[in-house]
C-alpha cells in the first residue's frame, strides 16, 4: 500500500496559540522522516516522542537566520509542525509537536539541507513549573486546570 507523507508547519504562531487550518504551511522537499515513540524495551523509560526531518533547503528558505527567506523571521524553535500519511483518501495523524532545533547542513556546494528535530507537547510541559494550588476537583477538572496553567490551547485537548 503506498502513501503520502504531508509535513506542515504553522511558521508564524506564537507557541501556546493553536495553530488553525490556515495557519499551517506544508513543508516542501522532506528527504527523510523519522519519529520516536515511547520505550525501547518493557524495563526503559517512557520518554517524550520526537521527530526527526531531513529537508531539502537548497534555497535557504528554511534556515533561520536567512533575512531573504520569505518565511524569515518565523522558522525558529517551538513552531508547530505536524506529519501525516495521506492514504488514498485517508489522513492519518503521524507525528504533532513542537520544533526543537534547526541545523543547516552544506554538505556539498551544490546541495544544501536542513535537520529539524520536533518534540511532542509532554516536552514543554515538563519545563513549566506549575506553582498554584487547586481545590478538589474530578480528574479531568485537574487534568484542564494544570493544562490552563502551562498554557496549554484549549483547541488541542480531548480531556475525555
Amino acid at each position: 500500500m503506498s502513501y503520502s507523507l504531508v509535513v506542515s508547519a504553522a511558521w508564524g504562531i506564537a507557541p501556546g496559540t493553536a495553530p488553525v487550518a490556515t495557519d499551517w504551511s506544508v513543508v516542501p522537499g522532506v528527504r527523510s522522516c523519522s519519529t520516536r515513540r515511547g520505550r525501547q524495551d518493557e524495563l526503559g523509560r517512557v520518554e517524550t516522542g520526537s521527530m526527526t526531518l531531513v529537508v531539502d533547503n537548497r534555497d535557504r528558505s528554511l534556515e533561520p537566520n536567512y533575512t531573504l527567506s520569505p518565511l524569515y523571521p518565523y522558522v525558529r524553535p517551538l513552531a508547530w509542525i505536524k506529519a501525516e500519511a495521506l492514504v488514498g483518501a485517508t489522513t492519518h495523524a503521524i507525528f504533532t509537536g513542537f520544533i526543537e532545533s534547526i541545523v543547516p547542513d552544506y554538505p556539498s556546494n551544490a546541495d544544501g539541507v536542513v535537520t529539524i528535530t520536533a518534540v511532542e507537547g509532554f516536552k514543554l510541559l515538563g519545563l513549566r513549573a506549575i506553582t498554584a494550588t487547586y481545590a478538589a476537583d474530578t480528574t479531568g477538572g485537574r487534568v484542564t486546570a494544570v493544562l490552563d496553567s502551562a498554557g496549554w490551547p484549549a483547541s488541542m485537548r480531548d480531556i475525555s
